[in-house]
């Protein structure tokens, strides 16, 4: 979810080699959207049919290797672009160029479906759904930690959580590049910090209580990878198809508590090796990746935000269709309803990125890029 990333990963041929942009985490990006979806959908599954087939758990994992990627990301995209007269200012106007005017648009959409529903009672799927007033609607908007009237640290837009975290990250990473200091030197100590600390000690508010948290170090092992990206290193391709392999394998099957019965602790782990490993490998897989599978990536944020509004209309439809029957607990069934959510989300999103996302994004960073030129002193 992110700005091209440029740096020497490899060699290849024994030159070096520099992608245009890193397909593999590319492509991961959909993988990990695509993870999420499918979680949601055993979800719903289970809300409205219930039986011994339960939630797919192991699709939570996609967020870890989001959180990866983009500490990865983060520092591939700011590089030798740190010594410039404003690299704060200008890392966070493209952050918020990149994540706010989806997340806005999608946060109206979702009021509007919430305030449908407070109208007409009889278009709620299933369960209760959030009352919301103007200051949780402010508090979603400008990604603060809020409760709702649940008693959930959610926005309204409900996958939005995970945005909490990412714009915390960017704004330390912001405050590493206003100082002109390497990131690892002012990350380290306050993610470790936080991670204790919420490990340690889990009574605080919403903002502290979602923020002191052990999901920070994924970031953090992004920026360690990225770093060792920047200076060549990387495993053997052996080693790394068969680690990326187990890794793979371990976030789609071991269950989230296997480490220690810790759930940070067991997907992060795999999150971070997979992602490490897809990063040695790009030389190896960045012309073999399938265009379609690089679509879904680029769209991986669209899918993201707008695939759980999505769910509330498709299921509706497929309640009418007589589809979904409470008490069904035949696997075909849940993998049929799964698909029935996944792929309609998969074609709407590539459609919003290509259609909505992408052009505002396209404009944005256009009129940034126009305002700087403006800005830049005249030669004597």
């Amino acid at each position: 979810m992110a700005e091209q990333d440029r740096v020497t990963p490899a060699r290849k041929n024994g030159k070096a080699f520099i992608p245009s942009e890193f397909r593999g985490v590319q492509a991961l990006r959909g993988l990990a959207a695509c993870m999420v979806i499918v979680f949601h959908a055993t979800g719903v599954w289970v809300q409205h049919v219930g039986g011994p087939v339960g939630i797919w758990g192991n699709g939570a994992s996609g967020v870890p290797v989001f959180f990866v990627i983009s500490g990865f990301v983060m520092t591939i995209s700011t590089a030798g672009k740190k010594n410039g007269p404003h690299p704060a200012r200008d890392f966070m106007e493209r952050r918020l160029v990149r994540i706010v005017p989806l997340y806005w648009l999608i946060t109206g959409l979702t009021l509007l479906k919430l305030f449908a529903v407070h109208l007409v009672p009889s278009l709620e799927n299933a369960g209760s759904h959030v009352t919301v007033s103007f200051g949780y609607i402010v508090s979603s908007l400008l990604f603060l930690p809020q409760h709702n009237s649940l008693g959930i640290v959610q926005p309204v837009v409900l996958v939005g959580w995970t945005l909490f975290f990412e714009m915390f990250f960017y704004l330390l990473f912001a405050c590493a590049l206003a100082l002109r200091i390497k990131e690892l030197r002012l990350l380290t100590p306050i993610m470790i910090g936080l991670a204790v600390l919420g490990i340690i000690h889990g009574s605080f508010g919403p903002a502290i209580g979602i923020l002191a948290s052990p999901l920070l170090l994924e970031f953090l092992a992004g920026v360690v990878i990225a770093q060792l990206a920047q200076v060549g290193y990387s495993w053997r391709p052996v080693v790394a198809g068969v680690v990326g392999a187990v890794s793979l394998v371990g976030l789609l099957t071991v269950p989230l508590n296997a480490f220690f019965g810790i759930d940070w602790l067991t997907c992060g782990t795999f999150a971070v090796l997979l992602v490490f490993c897809v990063v040695s490998l790009e030389a190896r897989i960045w012309e073999k990746i399938p265009r379609w599978v690089l679509a879904i990536g680029e769209a991986s944020y669209s899918l993201y935000l707008i695939h759980v509004l999505l769910f509330s209309f498709i299921v509706k439809g497929i309640m009418k269709l007589g589809l979904l029957s409470p008490g069904a607990t035949h696997r075909t069934g849940e993998i049929a309803t799964v698909l029935l959510f996944a792929v309609p989300s998969i074609l709407i999103s590539l459609l919003v990125y290509r259609w909505i996302e992408a052009p505002i994004n396209n404009t944005l960073r256009y009129k940034l890029r126009l305002r700087n030129a403006k800005m830049q002193p005249v030669p004597a």
